[in-house]
Parts: C-alpha cells; sequence; structure tokens
C-alpha cells in the first residue's frame, strides 16, 4: 500500500494531465459523425487493411508508421474506426505528458503544468484525433522525440541516446518531414547544449545518429528492392516538390476565405493537370521523379518573383490564426484557442530567451525547420499542427510568468531549468 501511495504520489500530475487530455477526446470521438474521413484517410485505411490482411505494402508511397499503426488495429477489428479513434484519442492525451515533461524539463513544474493542460483541450489536436491521418501519431512521436533528446542529454550513459535514436527514427518514418531538424538538433547537442568535452558530446550525438540510421535502414532498404534506387522514406518527394513549385500553384494559394466544411474541387487546381499526366504517363517512376525535380527548379530559378510571393503566401497561410477554409463556428472556435495561444507563445520566446536559451533554442530550430521545409513544399494548418505543442510550450511559459506577477511564491527556474 505504502508503494502505492509512493507511486501516487511521484505521478500523481501526469495522471490527472493524462484523464484531463483524455475526457475530451473520447467525447468527442464518440460524439462525433462516424463517417466523418477525409480522403487521405480512406488511402490510409486501404493499406492498413492489406497490411493486416497479409497482401504486404505494394508499391505505395507512403511512410510506413501510421500505415502499422492503423493495420495492428484493423487486424484486430476489420472494420474498427471507432478503436481507431479512441487508439488515437489515448496517443493525444500521452502527448499531454510528453509536453508536461519538455516544459517541466526547459523551464519549471508549473510551466509544464500549464502547457499540458492548455494542449489536453486544444480544439485542433482534438479534431485529429477523430479523423484517419497520422497527424495524432506524428505529433506524439515528434514530442516523444524531443523528450528523449533533453533526456540524452541530461542523464549519462548511451542507453538514454539508443532510445533517442530509436524514437528518431521511428519518427522519421512516421513522416520524413523531421530530418532537417535531426541536423539542427545536432548542432543543438554538440554546440549549445554540450555536457562535457566537445569529443564527449559528439560521440554521444553520434550514438543517437547510428541508431535512428539503423531504424531507418530496414525501409529503405525495402524501397531499393522495391525501385531499384536509394529512397529513405518517402517517394514522390520531387513530385510534390513540383506541384507545390509551377507556373500555376499560386491559384491554390490564393484560394478565397470559404465558410464550408471542405475546399470544393474546383479550388484545388495547382498545377497544369495534362502536363502533369503526360509525366506519370510517359516515364518511369524514377525518371519522372527527376523531371519533376528538374522543371520545379527551372521554375524557380526562371521566375524567383512567383517564388517568393509564393514563400510568402505559404509562411502567412502556416501560421494562421484561423482557417481559410472552414465552417464559420470552426474558425471562430479556432480564433478562441490557437488566436491567443500561439501569439503567447511567441511572447514566451522572446520572454524565455535570455534565462533559457540553452533548452528553448531546441524547440525553436524545430519551429523554423518545419517552418522552412514547408513554405517550401506545402503550408496549411494541418501541417502546422504537429509542432503547435512546442509553441503552447512557450505559452504555458508566458502563463507562468504572469501568475509570478501576481504570486510571486517562487524566484529563478526550478526543476530543469538551465
Amino acid at each position: 500500500m505504502r508503494k502505492l501511495k509512493d507511486f501516487a504520489s511521484l505521478y500523481r500530475v501526469p495522471i490527472i494531465l493524462f484523464f484531463v487530455a483524455l475526457a475530451p477526446r473520447l467525447l468527442y470521438v464518440l460524439w462525433m459523425d462516424p463517417g466523418n474521413i477525409s480522403p487521405d484517410g480512406f488511402v490510409w485505411m486501404d493499406i492498413a487493411r492489406d497490411l493486416a490482411a497479409g497482401k504486404g505494402y505494394g508499391d505505395n508511397w507512403r511512410s510506413p508508421i501510421y500505415s502499422y499503426f492503423l493495420a495492428a488495429l484493423f487486424y484486430f477489428k476489420p472494420d474498427g474506426l471507432l478503436l481507431v479513434r479512441i487508439a488515437q484519442s489515448v496517443v493525444g492525451a500521452l502527448t499531454a505528458l510528453n509536453v508536461y515533461y519538455i516544459g517541466k524539463s526547459i523551464f519549471n513544474k508549473r510551466a509544464g503544468i500549464l502547457a499540458g493542460l492548455l494542449l489536453a483541450v486544444y480544439p485542433y489536436l482534438i479534431y485529429y484525433c477523430g479523423d484517419i491521418l497520422k497527424e495524432t501519431l506524428f505529433t506524439f512521436l515528434i514530442t516523444l522525440t524531443v523528450a528523449s533528446l533533453l533526456l540524452a542529454r541530461e542523464r549519462p550513459g548511451a542507453a538514454w541516446k539508443i532510445a533517442a535514436g530509436v524514437i528518431s527514427g521511428i519518427t522519421v518514418l512516421c513522416k520524413s518531414t523531421v530530418l532537417p531538424f535531426m541536423a539542427l538538433a545536432a548542432i543543438w547537442h554538440v554546440f549549445i547544449a554540450r555536457r562535457g568535452s566537445f569529443p564527449e558530446s559528439a560521440r554521444g550525438f553520434g550514438i543517437i545518429l547510428l541508431f535512428m540510421g539503423l531504424t531507418i535502414s530496414p525501409w529503405t532498404y525495402r524501397n531499393y528492392l522495391e525501385y531499384h534506387r536509394f529512397v529513405l522514406v518517402e517517394t514522390r518527394g520531387a513530385e510534390h516538390f513540383w506541384l507545390a513549385n509551377n507556373p500555376v500553384a499560386a491559384r491554390f494559394e490564393n484560394i478565397p476565405h470559404l465558410d464550408v466544411e471542405r475546399l470544393p474541387d474546383k479550388y484545388a487546381v495547382w498545377c497544369d493537370t495534362a502536363d502533369y499526366q503526360r509525366i506519370l504517363d510517359t516515364q518511369p517512376p524514377a525518371e519522372a521523379d527527376r523531371t519533376f525535380f528538374r522543371e520545379a527548379v527551372a521554375f524557380i530559378v526562371r521566375d524567383k518573383p512567383a517564388y517568393l510571393r509564393l514563400m510568402a503566401l505559404r509562411l502567412v497561410h502556416f501560421w494562421r490564426l484561423s482557417p481559410r477554409v472552414a465552417t464559420r463556428t470552426n474558425k471562430l472556435i479556432a480564433l478562441a484557442t490557437s488566436g491567443w495561444m500561439i501569439p503567447l507563445g511567441f511572447l514566451g520566446m522572446a520572454l524565455s530567451w535570455r534565462a533559457y536559451w540553452r533548452g528553448t533554442s531546441l524547440l525553436i530550430m524545430l519551429i523554423f525547420s518545419f517552418t522552412a521545409v514547408h513554405i517550401m513544399f506545402w503550408a496549411m494548418i494541418r501541417y502546422r499542427v504537429p509542432i503547435d505543442p512546442f509553441v503552447i510550450i512557450f505559452a504555458g511559459f508566458s502563463i507562468d510568468v504572469f501568475l509570478d506577477k501576481f504570486h510571486p511564491a517562487r524566484s529563478g527556474p526550478d526543476a530543469g531549468g538551465n
């Protein structure tokens, strides 16, 4: 009984945060229209059901982790959409614990609790628990990656670094846009947040990279067998680069504000469809990929002002406080939540920099790298959602600072501060 009490005392905050985050997610997925699935969701379900039935992955270009996550659930219940949504609700609630740990580790316990509570009720993250998309799982994995990198810095020994490498590799296999961040994380680990000598820090991050590579390598080998060329995680990267950077792409980036649930098909035009189909139909996949890349680069070189305008538009779209295409109610909900959390988060970056820069620089690197990648490819709120938890951590710190103004019971950083 004493051990049980000690456990409850030690983990009281994480347990409470988990259930506070789980409750709204379960209420939403149980209440929502069961047929409310994004078009991409049906594709993910088809892949997962083939996997669960033993048909393999085929030549599908998508990254594997979310497919296998769904397949594991469909193996037990082939029509288990509710099971998927409940599982995603649990994953979403666990994300609140990652956020709590990161906030506590970099700032202090109260800032971590505040960040966890904000994330628990954040509407975007609740919404994606109900859709069949990778955002919920990826958000959990990227927050777990950052938490593991902080642990690998703080704790001696190779075990924590091996764990960070494996977790990072799984995250890359969920969505490869995290790769540029890992390059920046190496700089952070070796130069900014270094514990010990330079060779020791370099060896430590070398272990992380080694095990990240070992985790990714079986999938890369599978891609080589399937496509007869080196493909680290996902194919069709050059194709998507061209779709985002061609003379017609500005049409998609200039969609007007619409008070509708989904984007009408007539507005979803981002390329010359005849030219697109010609490349796909007349060239094998590897050659088509090279053609897409060459044409995208040629467009950028030929019309730099148009490309810069596209990047500026995407930057605005990526950090919008409310969607361009959504019902009026959903836009109001977004403004009532991200509308103040995101500005408060950026304020927190400024307020925390002087005292906490060694820790916060890792989060800022992640936010910067994701923004940079998406303004070169696709930029929409859905793709920003996985890094919203890190902005929320800064928002939690801002609230913590304001609370100190009224109740200055604590001075300076406590547990986990730099």
